[in-house]
């Protein structure tokens, strides 16, 4: 897990994004978005102190594919882009998708 930190916030800072905070499930199951750390992800998103999410790849944020797509369309609803590391997703609060081919990934 470590590994997985240090690879967000290396790519986090290569985007520029100077002080990243971590929110980790660490052991929860991303079957479910009823995790305690992804909720509260969610309520400072929803408060305005998150304006990106970084990830290495989308099987972090979860495994619903339903679910993962409401989720985005709320992260697009709160002005929040999207990012992973792998997995060539990079989307831009507005649904610009990045050439995946030039970004920075980890």
């Amino acid at each position: 897990m470590d590994l997985h930190r240090e690879k967000v916030l290396r790519y986090a800072a290569q985007l520029g994004y100077a002080n990243p905070v971590i929110y980790a499930d660490n052991g929860a199951s991303g079957l479910t978005f009823d995790r305690p750390v992804f909720s509260a992800m969610n309520t400072d998103i929803v408060t305005g102190k998150i304006d990106a999410v970084i990830f290495l790849s989308l099987s972090h944020i979860g495994r619903n594919i339903n679910a993962i797509f409401a989720w985005l369309n709320r992260m697009q609803n709160n002005g929040v882009d999207v990012i992973a590391c792998y997995g060539s997703l990079a989307i831009t609060a507005n649904w610009k998708i990045e050439n995946p081919l030039l970004a920075p990934y980890c």
